[in-house]
């Protein structure tokens, strides 16, 4: 295992005027997963989406964590860690949703997805779904992990989660429960094995309130 070299996230200005986040993902990472950081292509096209997204959905706190100017993180390889934010991207390379994800003991937590308003009711939210049960798939063949997603949902998304499969656990918390796990997606192999594993390492000064995480670029469907 070749642990790839730190890096410094960089100001806007570092990369106003290029392309070469999108085009660089349009003909790259949607297919091939994240080189894990060996390429200044790979860490533009971070800053890149962290951008997209942030403009896409100030609410979001992922790019608050991608984009800190004093960060200092080490991307390498590997599924030890576990927190997970998931960005969804077209074939353009522009940003349309984004998921967070906690990996507990007796189960996985799913924190968040969000669709951008534009492109909602056109499968984007099941796709994300879909994306997050291969990937536990993916990770089981590789240690023990449960079997069991869990989330809270209100309003209009009760229907959505019931029509993919998920069961009213108690109150507003829904669960699913994989009796046999599904396979491992095919369009998102790459994607699941092309994930950065970021590590906090500036100390407590560095991004408040970050902890280890992956971050994933999901192809659209």
């Amino acid at each position: 295992l070749t642990l790839a070299r730190p890096w410094r996230s960089r100001s806007a200005s570092a990369f106003a005027g290029t392309s070469v986040g999108s085009s660089w993902l349009a003909r790259h990472s949607v297919a091939e997963g994240l080189n894990v950081g060996t390429h200044e292509d790979d860490r533009a096209l971070v800053e890149d989406l962290a951008r997209k997204l942030e403009h896409l959905d100030p609410s979001c706190q992922i790019p608050r964590f991608l984009l800190d100017p004093e960060s200092n993180c080490i991307a390498e390889p590997g599924q030890s860690v576990g927190r997970h934010y998931m960005i969804l991207t077209d074939l353009a390379g522009e940003v349309t949703g984004w998921a967070w994800l906690d990996e507990e003991a007796d189960w996985w937590h799913l924190q968040n997805v969000w669709i951008s308003e534009t492109l909602r009711r056109q499968g984007l939210g099941r796709h994300m779904m879909l994306y997050m049960d291969s990937y536990q798939s993916f990770v089981a063949d590789q240690r023990k992990t449960p079997s069991e997603f869990r989330l809270t949902a209100l309003g209009p998304a009760i229907d959505f989660y019931e029509k993919i499969g998920w069961s009213p656990l108690g109150g507003v918390v829904f669960s699913k429960t994989f009796l046999d796990r599904p396979p491992v997606e095919p369009i998102f192999r790459r994607s699941h094995e092309g994930t950065w594993m970021w590590r906090k390492t500036g100390g407590d000064q560095f991004c408040p309130g970050c902890s280890d995480f992956c971050l994933h670029v999901v192809p659209p469907p």
